[in-house]
C-alpha cells in the first residue's frame, strides 16, 4: 500500500487530494505547511510527497530544497501541485531544486493520477498504485468529490460575484474620482487663470512651467513662449538669478519667502510671494510665484520718505524748539533746539511728563484750556524752567492733534526762546523808568530849588537884623541850615537827572583814585584793607573831576557799610574793547574802547531782588536816618552823563563788584594797533565754557568760535565734569564761572584737578581777581578773565594759558 504525504494550507485542496488518492487505495497523511510536513515525515516517512508552493511558515520551494537535502528523504518522489504559475521559470526552478513532477492546478483527476503513476513508475520501476476501488465505492467517492467541487464552485461563484460587485463599485468610484479630479483640475485652472496678479509655476531650475493670464499680459508673450523660459532672463534681463531672488532663498530655507524687487523688463516694482509645492516624500517639486504690482505704493513711499526727510530736516535743524505731546502731558517727541533751550538730554525728558519743564505747572493747565477752546494759539507767553533751575521766557505757537473721529489726542507746537529779547526789553523798560524818574526828579528839583532859594534868601536877610532876639535867631538858623541841606539834596537829584552843571576835561582816573585813597585811609575803619590794581597804560577819559570824585566816594562808602566786620576794598582799572555783540546784549552800551573801573568789596553781597532797584532814587536797604537812597542813583546819573554805563555783580555772601565803563580817549593808531593785536590771538583748540547764565554762554561761545576755537558748553559744575571726563582728550582749556547752582566753580575746579592735575582752567567772574576769585586762583587755576567778557583781554589770557606749556 502506497503512503502519500499531501501538503497544502487550504483544507478543501487537502480534502480533494485525499479523496482522489484514497479512491486508489493510498494511505494519505496531511500537513498545512512545509515545517509540519517535515515533522510528519520524520514520524512516518511517506512513499510520495505532493506539495503546494505558496504556504505560510514554510513555502513549497523551501520544503523542496530541504527535502532533497535530507539524506533520508531525498530518494522519496516529490511532486509540486500548485495553482501559482507565472511562467516556465516557476517550473524550471522547481525542477532544478529536484522536483520529480510539476503539475498546474486545476487538472482532470485521471490526468493527475496518470502523472502520479508515472512518477512512481519512474522511481520504482513499475506502477505501484493499487487497482481502482470497486464501482460502488468509486461512485461514492466521486459523488462526494462532486459535492465538494460544487460547494467549492458555489463558493467561488459567490466570491466572483462579490468581487465583481466590488469591481463595479471600484470602477464607479474611480469614474467619480476621475470626474471630480477633472472638475478639480478645471476649478484649479479657473482659479489659477482668474488670479488678478501675475502668477507663474516654475521648476527648480527657474524654468517657467505654467503662467496665468495676468502673467502673460504683463510679459507681452504667449504661453508657449513663456514655457521653459528662465524667469530671471524674462523679467530681470539677467543671465543668472538676482541676489535678492526669493526662489534662491526658498530653496535654501524650504519655506515660503516674500521680497520686494524691481523687475527691469517690466519697468515696475513687485512684491513677490514664493511658495513651495512638495511631493509625497516632502521634497520640493515646483515653486509658485505670485507677483503684486507695488509700483504706485513704492512711489507713494518714496514721496512719503522725501516728505519725512524734509520734515525731519526742518524738525531737527529748526532754531526754534518743536515738540509733540499727548493730551495727558507725555512728551512724545522734541527736536534738539527744544532740548537745548531747556537744557535737557533726550533720554531725560522724552516720554516723560511735560509739566517738569514749566516754571509754574499750573501754567500748563491754563495753556491747555486756551488751546482746546480755540484749537490753536499763537505767540502764547510762557515761562519754562531749565534743568539747571534757570528760567527761560518763551513764546509758544501750538495747535491740537486730533484722531480720525475728531477727538483731541494731544498737542504740537513751536517754542521760541525770547529770554534775550525779554532781557533787552527789561533793560529798555528799566532805562525808560530811570529816564522818566530822572525827568521827574529834574523837574521837581528845579522848581523845589527855586522855593529853597527863596527860603534861604529871606532867612539870611532876616538874620542880618541886629535886634533879633536870640531865640528867634536860633530858629532862623535851623531853617536856614535845613534849607541848605535841601539844596544839597536837590543838587544830587539834578546830578541823577543829568541836569547838574557838567564840566568835562581830560582826566587821569588812576590819579583821582590814588588821591581819594589817601582820604579814605584816614576816614574808613582800619579793619578794611584798601587795594589798588591800576593799569599802567590806562588812557585818559573826558570827565568832570568833581563828579568822578563823587562816584568814587559813594562807592567806597557803600563798600564800607557792606563790611561792618572788616574786609577788603579793591579799586581796579583797565582798558577794554566792547564789541558789537556785547553792545547788542546790553542796551545802554556802545561798541568801542572804554576805561573799566571796578570797585569790589568782600562784604555781605546783594540779593537779586535788591539788585534790580539799587540805582533808583530813594531806594535803600539802610535803616531810617542812615541814608537817603540817592548815592547810587547819583552814581548812575553821573556815569550816564559821561556816556558810559554801570553794572553791578553780586551774590549774597560773596561780596559785590561795581563795573563802570566810560569811553576812553584813544587815538586812531592805538585803536588800529589794539585791533590788530585782537585779531591775532585766536586758535583752533577745544575749550569747555562753563556758566549758568545762558546769555553769557551764548556770548562767550560766539566770541570763542569767531576766534577759531571749538567750544563745548556746560551750565553747571556737574555737567562740566561729565563733559570733561567724556572729552578730556579733546578739551585743551576750561573757562569756568565761580558762582553756579548745583555745583559751584571752586568744587568743579577741584573735581577737574582730580581728573587731570595738569588741566588748564581760567576763572571767569564778574568779581575782581583779588576778591572772591583769589582762592580759586590759589587752588590751581591758571588765569582770570572778567565778566562780561572783554574780548581782547579774554582772548589774550586764553592764548597765554594755552601757550604756557
Amino acid at each position: 500500500m502506497i503512503r502519500v504525504l499531501i501538503v497544502d494550507d487550504k483544507p478543501e485542496n487537502l480534502y480533494l487530494l485525499r479523496a482522489l488518492l484514497q479512491s486508489r487505495g493510498c494511505v494519505v497523511d496531511e500537513a498545512g505547511h512545509g515545517a509540519e510536513a517535515i515533522d510528519k515525515a520524520h514520524q512516518a516517512p511517506p512513499d510520495l510527497i505532493i506539495s503546494d508552493l505558496l504556504m505560510p511558515v514554510m513555502d513549497g520551494y523551501t520544503l523542496l530544497r530541504r527535502w532533497k537535502a535530507h539524506e533520508r528523504f531525498r530518494t522519496i518522489p516529490f511532486v509540486v501541485y500548485t495553482a501559482t504559475y507565472t511562467g516556465p521559470k516557476d517550473e524550471r526552478l522547481a525542477l532544478d531544486l529536484g522536483a520529480d513532477a510539476f503539475i498546474i492546478k486545476p487538472v482532470e483527476p485521471e490526468s493527475f493520477m496518470a502523472r502520479i503513476e508515472e512518477v512512481l513508475a519512474r522511481k520504482t520501476g513499475g506502477a505501484l498504485l493499487p487497482a481502482r476501488a470497486p464501482e460502488g465505492h468509486q461512485m461514492g467517492l466521486l459523488k462526494e468529490y462532486s459535492e465538494v467541487l460544487v460547494h467549492k464552485l458555489e463558493k467561488k461563484v459567490f466570491q466572483l460575484e462579490q468581487a465583481n460587485r466590488e469591481l463595479h463599485a471600484e470602477i464607479a468610484r474611480r469614474q467619480q474620482a476621475e470626474t471630480e479630479l477633472l472638475q478639480s483640475r478645471q476649478d484649479w485652472e479657473d482659479i489659477f487663470q482668474s488670479i488678478g496678479h501675475p502668477t507663474i509655476i516654475m521648476d527648480l531650475e527657474h524654468g517657467i512651467v505654467a503662467a496665468n493670464k495676468a502673467a502673460i499680459e504683463v510679459s507681452g508673450k504667449s504661453l508657449d513662449e513663456l514655457r521653459n523660459t528662465k524667469c530671471y532672463d524674462l523679467f530681470h534681463r539677467s543671465a543668472e538669478p538676482s541676489k535678492r531672488c526669493p526662489m534662491e532663498a526658498l530653496l535654501e530655507s524650504g519655506s515660503r519667502e516674500r521680497v520686494e524687487i524691481e523687475m527691469e523688463a517690466l519697468g515696475a516694482y513687485y512684491l513677490v510671494s514664493c511658495t513651495p509645492v512638495f511631493d509625497k516624500q516632502g521634497a520640493i517639486r515646483k515653486v509658485i510665484h505670485i507677483a503684486t504690482d507695488i509700483t504706485e505704493r513704492k512711489k507713494s513711499e518714496e514721496a512719503l520718505r522725501e516728505s519725512e526727510t524734509r520734515y525731519r530736516a526742518l524738525f531737527s535743524q529748526s532754531m526754534d524748539g518743536i515738540y509733540v505731546t499727548s493730551r495727558e502731558g507725555v512728551l512724545l517727541d522734541a527736536n534738539q533746539a527744544f532740548l537745548d533751550i531747556l537744557g535737557y538730554k533726550r533720554d531725560n525728558v522724552v516720554r516723560g511728563d511735560i509739566r517738569i519743564v514749566y516754571a509754574n505747572p499750573s501754567d500748563r493747565d491754563r495753556f491747555v484750556q486756551t488751546i482746546e477752546a480755540s484749537g490753536s494759539v499763537k505767540d502764547y507767553p510762557l515761562s519754562f524752567k531749565r534743568k539747571d533751575g534757570k528760567e527761560v521766557e518763551c513764546l509758544v505757537t501750538s495747535n491740537v492733534r486730533r484722531a480720525g473721529d475728531g477727538a483731541i489726542v494731544g498737542y504740537q507746537g513751536i517754542l521760541r526762546d525770547i529770554t534775550e529779547q525779554a532781557t533787552l526789553q527789561k533793560q529798555l523798560l528799566q532805562a525808560q523808568k530811570m529816564e522818566a524818574i530822572g525827568t521827574l526828579a529834574g523837574g521837581v528839583a528845579h522848581d523845589f530849588n527855586n522855593v529853597l532859594q527863596v527860603a534861604l534868601g529871606y532867612t539870611e536877610l532876616i538874620l542880618r537884623h541886629e535886634g533879633l532876639p536870640q531865640r528867634v535867631r536860633a530858629d532862623l538858623r535851623k531853617i536856614n541850615n535845613a534849607s541848605r541841606q535841601g539844596a544839597e539834596l536837590i543838587q544830587r537829584l539834578l546830578t541823577f537827572s543829568r541836569k547838574a552843571e557838567f564840566k568835562p576835561q581830560p582826566l587821569d582816573l588812576n590819579r583821582r583814585i590814588t588821591d581819594l585813597t589817601e582820604i579814605l585811609e584816614r576816614t574808613i575803619p582800619k579793619m578794611i584793607e584798601i587795594q589798588l590794581l591800576l593799569s599802567e597804560d590806562l588812557a585818559t577819559i573826558n570827565a568832570d573831576k568833581t563828579q568822578i570824585d563823587q562816584v568814587l566816594m559813594n562807592l567806597a562808602v557803600n563798600a564800607r557799610d557792606a563790611m561792618p566786620d572788616g574786609g577788603k576794598l579793591i579799586f581796579e582799572t583797565t582798558t577794554v574793547l566792547l564789541d558789537e555783540e556785547y553792545a547788542g546784549t546790553h542796551l545802554d552800551a556802545k561798541p568801542g574802547y572804554h576805561i573799566l573801573l571796578m570797585v569790589t568789596d568782600t562784604g555781605s553781597g546783594i540779593g537779586k531782588e535788591t539788585l534790580e532797584h539799587i540805582f533808583e532814587p530813594f531806594y535803600t536797604t539802610k535803616s531810617v536816618g542812615e541814608g537817603t537812597g540817592l548815592g547810587l542813583a547819583m552814581v548812575h546819573g553821573i556815569v550816564k552823563q559821561h556816556g558810559g554805563h554801570i553794572r553791578c555783580y553780586s551774590e549774597p555772601g560773596h561780596g559785590t563788584t561795581f563795573k563802570i565803563y566810560i569811553p576812553g580817549l584813544i587815538s586812531g593808531e592805538q585803536q588800529e594797533e589794539a585791533t590788530f593785536k585782537e585779531t591775532t590771538r585766536g586758535g583752533s583748540e577745544t575749550i569747555l565754557l562753563v556758566d549758568d547764565e545762558e546769555l553769557i554762554r551764548d556770548l562767550g561761545s560766539r566770541t570763542l568760535a569767531k576766534a577759531g576755537y571749538k567750544v563745548f558748553v556746560a551750565s553747571n559744575g556737574k555737567e562740566a565734569l561729565e563733559l570733561y571726563q567724556a572729552h578730556s582728550d579733546e578739551i585743551a582749556l576750561v573757562l569756568l564761572d565761580l558762582i553756579m547752582p548745583e555745583m559751584g566753580g571752586e568744587q568743579c575746579l577741584k573735581g577737574l584737578l582730580s581728573l587731570n592735575p595738569s588741566v588748564k582752567v581760567i576763572i571767569a567772574s564778574g568779581y575782581s581777581a583779588s576778591g572772591p576769585t583769589k582762592d580759586a586762583l590759589a587752588d590751581g587755576a591758571k588765569g582770570f578773565v572778567n565778566k562780561p567778557y572783554d574780548v581782547r583781554q579774554a582772548l589774550e589770557v586764553i592764548r597765554e594759558v594755552l601757550d604756557s606749556g
